[in-house]
């Protein structure tokens, strides 16, 4: 039997394929690092939040100076709600139904306007017809934890609907909620504070810490290099005569069994 010649290793240039990987390369190795640093940030946010976790809440008119205090950090109010002026965050699911998060101007006994986050209700079936909100009547005290708002998304050119109250926002931002209240000559705090599940004042209450786990960003991280790994192996095989020297050495074994 005639025994088949050994393919010798050369270079095929492929213009595309390279074209193709100097472009996707660095990107998809930068995605996957990218992955693994939002991976470390979960980590971090999920630590501070452990260690303050079993710390006892603070009582925000004891604290003048607001850059004092840390987001996710346990606080008490004491003061009253305002029942004329309030907003409905826009776009919160829940168990698959669509709702609102109802944000409220709190005063406290110290003078002291900060937007509490009393949770969720669901949205009516006409968007015109708002859903009810009951408040406690009075002064309570509340507790809460602290949450900063740097930036959120915003899925509407607008970010507030109507002119009446309550009033549908699409951003919990601070600074923002502050301009569109009406007839109002305070300063609201620069943190907000989402109501614990458990107080008498909360609505449908309780927040994912994170959206995403570090574990599912380390394995987008691994899903973006191997991509990388992939497009690595098809530039080796597009320029190189690599699979016919694997095919002929498979070859040659076969014929020597043989």
């Amino acid at each position: 039997m005639r025994v088949p010649g050994r393919t010798q290793f050369t270079l095929e240039f492929n213009w595309k394929i390279t074209l193709v990987t100097v472009l996707f390369l660095p990107v998809l190795i930068g995605l996957g690092f990218w992955q693994l640093d939002r991976a470390e940030e979960k980590r971090q946010i999920i630590g501070a939040f452990e260690q303050r976790l079993n710390l006892p809440p603070v009582d925000v008119d004891t604290q003048d100076d607001a850059y004092a205090l840390q987001s996710h950090q346990a606080v008490t109010l004491t003061g009253s709600f305002n029942q004329q002026q309030w907003f409905l965050l826009d776009n919160r699911v829940r168990r698959g139904q669509a709702g609102f998060e109802v944000l409220v101007p709190f005063y406290t006994s110290e003078g002291k306007w900060i937007i509490v986050n009393r949770g969720w209700v669901k949205a009516n079936a006409l968007r015109t017809d708002l859903p009810e909100v009951e408040f406690p009547a009075g002064e309570v005290t509340i507790r809460g934890r602290l949450r900063l708002v740097q930036g959120d998304l915003v899925l509407s050119d607008d970010v507030a609907e109507g002119d009446g109250w309550p009033r549908i926002v699409q951003t919990e931002r601070v600074l923002i909620l502050n301009r569109l209240l009406e007839d109002f000559d305070h300063t609201l705090w620069r943190f907000s504070v989402r109501i614990d599940a458990d107080d008498p004042a909360a609505l449908e209450a309780g927040w994912p810490l994170i959206n995403t786990s570090p574990a599912k960003h380390i394995g987008y991280a691994v899903q973006w290099f191997a991509l990388a790994a992939a497009l690595l192996v098809l530039l080796v095989f597009a320029n190189t005569n690599l699979w016919a020297v694997l095919s002929s050495r498979g070859g040659k074994t076969t014929a020597d069994q043989a």
